[in-house]
């Protein structure tokens, strides 16, 4: 029954993370995910729903002894200096958390990049509790929002940082979490 119940609950993250590597668009079409789904853009919902079902599921990022924003904090630099270097990087993107009254939203926003010590960058899926903002709209925020980040090396096709999706492989026994870095191409760490 523990086995039956840990295969469950791998399929399922299985499921998340594919989700998560799709276009939000590719989210919904479960048959071809496998085959045509490598390149990394994430929607908010998927993002929550690995976080809340991780946790519901008995994956928990903590477990892994990372706490998946203070690392992306800690590790920022790596993303201004790779966004400094456009023609290297690609899907640049931020998790950032937003307020509307009483009600707060997570959502990545793609295109990013730096205008002064501003992060620009556009709103990648649409908002389902915040009115004031809607899908493609430019939003600004200082380095102490971000939650989150990741970008995708041209050349290697690697995608650094990302660390909440890093911190639930990593709370997989280790070989299937190497396994999982290795097929989705996830770093799980800065490029040296």
């Amino acid at each position: 029954m523990q086995h039956s119940i840990q295969n469950q609950r791998i399929r399922l993250f299985e499921h998340m993370i594919l989700i998560t590597i799709c276009s939000p668009i590719e989210m919904f079409s479960f048959v071809q995910i496998r085959d045509r789904c490598r390149m990394v853009t994430i929607s908010s919902f998927t993002s929550v729903l690995i976080i809340v079902f991780g946790f519901a599921l008995g994956l928990p990022a903590v477990a892994s002894g990372l706490d998946p924003y203070r690392t992306a904090q800690a590790e920022l630099h790596y993303f201004k200096q790779a966004l400094a270097n456009p023609e290297s990087m690609a899907r640049a993107r931020v998790m950032i958390e937003l307020r509307e009254d009483q009600k707060t939203e997570i959502f990545w926003l793609g295109q990013v990049h730096l205008d002064g010590e501003e992060f620009v960058g556009k709103l990648e899926t649409i908002p389902r509790h915040l009115l004031g903002v809607q899908l493609g709209q430019e939003i600004r925020i200082q380095a102490k929002d971000v939650l989150d980040w990741n970008y995708q090396d041209r050349k290697s096709r690697i995608v650094y940082g990302n660390y909440n999706v890093c911190a639930e492989l990593n709370s997989l026994p280790k070989r299937e979490a190497k396994e999982q870095m290795a097929y989705w191409g996830a770093a799980c760490k800065p490029k040296p």
